[in-house]
């Protein structure tokens, strides 16, 4: 029954409430056991659309909400202090908080900023909690940038890479998340990769690998992943192992690409979607760390327990961009999620609120029944 185990399964959900989601770009996207959140973005056909006092077109000023048992999504009524780098900017989330900084506004490279926002998920305010430094007097900060990469490692946030806008930089700035403090880790070993933008970095067994990126017209090559020794703070270039395509009788790496996404799952990193010899990347690779195999799975991306999904991006280039919801499965799904799936299928969505009680009674856990 379950011969097909190993293989991950790929689908495509589109919700009825997913029809008034702007499709977009250079959004940021972070999951928990319960939601999906997709913070910013960009849409070039919003360059004509009149701005009010909440909106910023084309820019997306928006926190998108996903339920993944109930398949629907809710744009969250959000106030105070918000970033203004709402496109190319990083995020992560610290247990009920959703911590951003870097990206840019419209020109991009005119509006770059290194201060730190936190998005409280439970009162739905922002504010500012690191203002932004001024490198001329303070050099251990990130600077102002955009594209950057970031890696959250214990009490620290690593910020790797980055553009201006007009300059490109490799260094690695890191923030204690404790006292709000920032540290430049300067490389002590003589190689450094090149200088880039868009590309992605993953922590594991304290070495940061960076996967891709690049400049306006380069893209970094895959073959040969660049990996720093945080506590040695060395970088070297690793040579990965290719994948042994017996159909074709050749070794493949997957292609350069930027714009990309990086997902690391147990002691492998999954590579998603991204720009690369002038076409959109559709296939998804495996690059086991141990080993630094390649394995290209067997499927395409189409047009939670280890359910990978890829939200809004730029199905052509320069013109296109999707509000499409893309999910799959890399592991098997726990009983608990895959028996709710069954139930919530079965219930009558329009009585919930006076059957919860009853649900409740008959043994389902309080955390399914939550209400929003």
């Amino acid at each position: 029954m379950l011969k097909n185990a190993t293989r991950p399964t790929c689908f495509h959900t589109q919700s009825e409430s997913n029809d008034l989601i702007i499709p977009r770009s250079g959004h940021r996207v972070l999951v928990d056991s319960q939601f999906l959140y997709s913070w910013g973005g960009f849409n070039s056909d919003l360059w004509d659309v009149e701005n009010d006092e909440h909106t910023r077109f084309p820019l997306l000023k928006e926190m998108l909400q996903y339920e993944m048992v109930t398949d629907t999504w809710r744009k969250l009524e959000m106030e105070g202090e918000f970033p203004t780098g709402l496109a190319s900017h990083v995020v992560f989330k610290l247990h009920r908080h959703i911590l951003h900084t870097g990206g840019s506004g419209v020109p991009f490279g005119g509006s770059n900023s290194n201060a730190i926002y936190d998005f409280n998920l439970d009162t739905l305010q922002w504010k500012c909690i690191v203002q932004e430094q001024d490198l001329s007097e303070e050099k251990e900060a990130a600077a102002p940038k955009y594209g950057q990469a970031l890696a959250q490692i214990d009490n620290y946030m690593y910020i790797v890479g980055g553009t201006s806008g007009f300059t490109y930089d490799m260094d690695i700035n890191r923030l204690n998340l404790t006292d709000l403090t920032w540290e430049h880790l300067e490389p002590r070993s003589k190689y450094v990769p090149s200088e880039r933008y868009r590309h992605e970095v993953v922590h594991y067994e304290g070495n940061l690998y960076l996967f891709g990126g690049g400049t306006a017209g380069i893209e970094y090559q895959l073959k040969e992943i660049d990996v720093f020794h945080i506590e040695m703070r060395v970088w070297e270039k690793a040579p990965t192992v290719p994948y042994q395509d017996i159909d074709g009788g050749k070794s493949l790496y997957p292609a350069g690409r930027k714009c990309h996404s990086c997902h690391l799952l147990a002691d492998s990193v999954y590579v998603i979607g991204g720009l690369g010899g002038g076409r959109i990347q559709q296939k998804i690779w495996r690059l086991h760390l141990p080993s630094l195999q390649w394995t290209k799975l067997d499927f395409s991306l189409p047009k939670p327990d280890g359910c990978l999904f890829v939200f809004g991006g730029v199905t052509k280039i320069d013109t296109e961009r999707t509000n499409d919801l893309q999910c799959v499965w890399l592991a098997i799904p726990s009983l608990r999620t895959m028996s709710w799936s069954v139930v919530w299928s079965c219930l009558d969505k329009t009585r919930l609120a006076e059957t919860r009680s009853r649900l409740l009674q008959l043994g389902v856990p309080a955390d399914l029944l939550q209400s929003r």
